[in-house]
């Protein structure tokens, strides 16, 4: 996951589409791992600056057989998205590695 989110970092929005996939929501996209149960990680750019320098991990969520559990993360990263635009100031964090 590490390395993924790096390759991300170095290289913006220009990832190969099997580890950075579109959604049926147009702000999200999504982070694929490889697994039996496939973690899945939704972002969005932005959303404050949007010139394809930032990005947010919004919300994490599991796939098995082409369905995500919780199958309402969609609506949960959508609703932390509004949360940072509402509040950026209080509600952005840089990412660190731990």
């Amino acid at each position: 996951m590490n390395q993924k989110i790096d390759m991300l970092k170095l290289n913006g929005g220009d990832l190969p589409p099997k580890l950075l996939s579109s959604t049926s929501h147009r702000q999200l996209s999504k982070i694929r791992l490889n697994g039996r149960v496939a973690p899945r990680l939704f972002l969005c750019r932005g959303p404050i600056t949007m010139d394809g320098t930032e990005y947010t991990l919004l919300a994490g969520a599991m796939e098995k057989g082409w369905k995500l559990y919780p199958g309402d993360v969609a609506d949960v990263a959508i609703a932390r998205r509004e949360e940072i635009i509402a509040d950026d100031h209080n509600r952005r964090k840089l990412y660190v590695r731990t």
